[in-house]
């Protein structure tokens, strides 16, 4: 789980490259304390969440990421709820043409093409 933690906290600590997280000069010890950059990148390129022989009987879109979905979902719902928590959404950018119908537009965010 440490190598998701560390895909989610890319999203809030944001630098100009992957590899600056590692670099010497813009070392995130977050990052570099919990996992090397060569083990993250060989978890990175090795990744696999479900299996692909299912997925000829299944509508869902997002199957083959759908157990990290489920996984995340039960563990923020086991946390107590307090009446100082928020909730909003976010645009996640995205310029590519093969997203198909999940590639949103809307004008008014920073980032007006994106899932």
């Amino acid at each position: 789980m440490n190598f998701v933690a560390i895909l989610i906290y890319m999203g809030i600590c944001k630098l100009p490259a992957v590899e600056d997280y590692w670099a010497m000069q813009t070392r995130v010890p977050q990052f570099a304390n919990i996992l090397s950059s060569k083990r993250f990148w060989l978890m990175k390129r090795t990744i696999h969440l479900n299996d692909n022989t299912q997925i000829s009987g299944t509508v869902d879109r997002f199957f083959k990421v759908r157990p990290i979905f489920t996984f995340l979902n039960t563990m923020f719902r086991a946390e107590l709820q307090t009446q100082m928590q928020s909730v909003d959404e976010v645009m996640v950018a995205y310029k590519g043409k093969t997203a198909g119908n999940l590639r949103q537009y809307i004008k008014n965010k920073p980032d007006i093409w994106g899932f």
